[in-house]
Formats: structure tokens, sequence, C-alpha cells
């Protein structure tokens, strides 16, 4: 559904075309189209969306329908209100929706440098507490990634090389508790994994690695017991309740 302003300007242009009605019709119908498009234009800067703001400075600009004076007021308005998005962003110190609002700062040129250095060096902070605490728990699932965020901004060599410590260690002791040939051969044959796990662990993954190759061992599949038949189990109990069944129903049928 269009809205009434884009319906009447499409009115003003097809009538200018036309020719069929008055002049003086169609210049009032441009002061209201000049009324509205401002009206527009200061309630997109008194709800403080950035957004909405940029795409009512567009449109009124495009139009050449609204003062100029007012389109400056609210151009004056967009670098404030990117500057307060990026702060809020700041102060949730939410990794992913901060380096968001460093982006959309950088590419809108609008909010000082010292603000954006600020916020960048807040984005590594928020990087490095996030990856220390994934450290902690040694969350396989997220550290690789926290690795590479790590990795793109640059923070410090020693860090990185705890993670990936963490990482491949952890790797290769569940690889080992799993009993799981085909993990465990994969990462002993990586080609860094003695710069990041200790010699002792490496060997004990080896001496695991070569009992599960010779069978001494059995890996994962093969120690896992077979478990109960759902047919059996299904049939055990449920074979009461058909008899009692079938002898109502038979009593059913005499009477």
């Amino acid at each position: 559904r269009r809205d009434p302003l884009s319906e009447l300007r499409s009115v003003i242009v097809e009538e200018e075309k036309e020719k069929v009605v008055e002049g003086a019709v169609i210049e009032e119908a441009k002061v209201l189209l000049s009324t509205l498009s401002t009206e527009a234009l200061r309630q997109a800067m008194e709800k403080r969306d950035l957004r909405m703001l940029r795409s009512a400075i567009a449109t009124a600009e495009a139009e050449k329908v609204v003062e100029a004076a007012v389109i400056e007021e609210a151009k004056a308005l967009v670098p404030v209100l990117a500057t307060e998005a990026l702060q809020q962003a700041m102060e949730k110190r939410d990794l992913r929706v901060l380096r968001s609002a460093i982006a959309t700062a950088e590419a809108e040129k609008v909010v000082e440098a010292a603000v954006i250095e600020e916020a960048k060096t807040l984005v590594a902070v928020l990087a490095t507490e996030a990856l220390q605490q994934i450290m902690k728990r040694k969350a396989l699932s997220q550290l690789g990634a926290a690795i590479f965020v790590a990795q793109e901004l640059n923070l410090s060599d020693s860090l990185i090389k705890e993670a990936r410590s963490v990482l491949e260690t952890e790797r290769l002791r569940r690889a080992v508790e799993e009993k799981n040939l085909p993990w465990l051969r994969s990462l002993l044959t990586l080609s860094d994994v003695d710069v990041y796990v200790a010699k002792a662990t490496i060997d004990d993954a080896k001496a695991v690695e070569s009992e599960l190759a010779r069978g001494v061992v059995p890996t994962a599949a093969a120690s896992v017991a077979p478990a109960p038949t759902a047919s059996a189990s299904a049939a055990g109990t449920t074979a009461p309740a058909l008899a009692a069944m079938a002898a109502t129903l038979a009593q059913q049928q005499q009477q």
C-alpha cells in the first residue's frame, strides 16, 4: 500500500501532464505536498531513528519541496544519532553488536574518529574476555570461531597460542576418551600439533592410537553394546493388554 505522500506526488505529476486541472489547484496541492514532506522529515527527527531519518532526508532532497534550512537541520542530527548508536553499543558490551555498529559508523563517515577508536579498543577487550571465558569452559564448538575472531582483530600472539593449545589438547583428550581412531589419527598428523600440545599428552595419545589400531582396545563403534530391540520390549508390554482386548471382544460377540 502506497503512503499518502507518494499518492499525492503521483496525482500532481499526472495532472500537470494532462493539463485539465486549474493551475491554482495544482499549486495548492504542491503547497500541501511541501507541508506533508516537511512534517514527515520532522517526525523522523523527533523519533531519533537514524535509518528513518536518512531515508526521510533522501526523499526530501529528491522531491525538492522541503525548505533547505529544515533539511540542513535534519542532516546536523545524523552524526549525533550515529554517535549515540555507537555509544549505546559500547554500553551493551555485546561484541557482535559493537562490531556491527563500528562498521556502520565507518561507512557513514559522520562519527568522530576518537569515538570510533574508543569503540575499537573496547572490541579488543571484549574479544579477549570472550576468548578467555570459552577457554575456561573448554567449549570446543565455540573455541575455533573465537580464535578466528582473535586473529582477525590482531589480539596478542600469546593469547592466541594459549587458545590453540587449549583447543588442540582438548580435542586430543576427547578423541582418546571416545576411542575414536579416525579422529585421533587426524589430530596426530597435524603438522603443528607438537607446537600446541604437551609431549606427554601426545605420547599418551599415540599409545592409545597404537592399541586401537591393533585391536587391543575396542574402538568407539565396537565398544557400544547393542540396545534391546523396540519390538521385543513392546511385545512384552502389549501382549497382556492385547489378550484382554480380544477376550472382551469375544464376550461382546457372544452377547
